[in-house]
């Protein structure tokens, strides 16, 4: 039965028991369930059946589904793996080059104990060498892939709460940088991506600039990095997901890498409860 459609319980009851008729056309013997109130609604259509209730005062499992549904990452335990993409808090990391991105996710992940989604063009970019020049328009079709694959993994296996180290905005924002041209293949992944986040994080370049061969090619492009220079790129980034309707940021307050992850702990964990 595909309930997708259907408002739900206590709302959608009749539209169910209607769905439900089409497919189960003779009747039903007995009915099994956690809830004694659903006997009435059922004798009502199914007359000869039985209503047999399980667990009626939550001795065996102290849980029902409204409050996992009103609570979810109180009672993540008894929420089913396959499922778990929907529920899990999903925090998005973005920012422009050398603001700690992959840092600051790295720790959360460890700290929350929970899974990551990679920057996947930096690790794309590893393979050339860390010379991102060498990168052509075609291959951020791959690196947009590629993200997507470790989005869907990460939230597959969460345990609550999923951080994403940038997402295939960014893959986007970086191919009309260093191509002159956005990527169409990737806008339209951009337009027909499902995943919604909970929490938007911008992490301003206020801590020291590190320099590696990945970075010397996007900081010529950009003009150097020099402190307004960076800023500059920093709203940039936010404008350009702004462009895409992601105007809730959060911008990470801290001049250090010790007080940005005291604070986006705080954040997440008053957002959690």
């Amino acid at each position: 039965m595909d309930e997708g459609n259907i408002d739900e319980f206590p709302d959608g009851w009749q539209e169910w028991i209607q769905l439900f008729k089409k497919i189960f056309i003779n009747n039903i013997d007995y009915f099994f369930g956690s809830e004694p109130q659903y006997e009435s609604l059922l004798k009502k259509h199914y007359p000869n059946s039985k209503y047999i209730t399980i667990d009626k005062n939550r001795t065996e499992i102290k849980i029902s589904a409204t409050k996992i549904r009103e609570s979810p990452y109180k009672y993540w335990e008894f929420i089913p793996k396959s499922v778990y993409k929907y529920f899990t808090f999903k925090v998005l990391i973005i920012g422009a080059e050398s603001s700690g991105k992959t840092i600051l996710t790295n720790i959360l992940g460890k700290y929350y104990q929970t899974c990551i989604s990679t920057e996947t063009g930096r690790i794309f970019s590893e393979r050339f060498g860390g010379h991102d020049d060498l990168i052509e328009h075609k291959d951020f079709e791959t690196i947009a892939y590629e993200k997507l694959l470790s989005d869907n993994d990460a939230t597959a296996n969460a345990n609550k709460i999923t951080f994403f180290d940038t997402d295939i905005i960014t893959t986007q924002y970086y191919c009309e940088l260093y191509t002159g041209k956005k990527n169409n293949i990737v806008e339209a992944m951009i337009k027909n991506s499902k995943l919604k986040y909970n929490l938007i994080i911008a992490l301003p370049p206020n801590i020291s600039h590190v320099m590696d061969r990945q970075r010397e090619f996007s900081s010529s492009l950009h003009g150097g990095v020099t402190k307004e220079i960076r800023e500059k790129s920093f709203q940039n980034i936010i404008k350009y997901y702004n462009f895409y309707g992601y105007n809730d940021i959060m911008i990470l307050e801290g001049n250090s890498y010790e007080a940005r992850l005291k604070n986006i702990i705080d954040i997440i964990n008053k957002k959690l409860s």
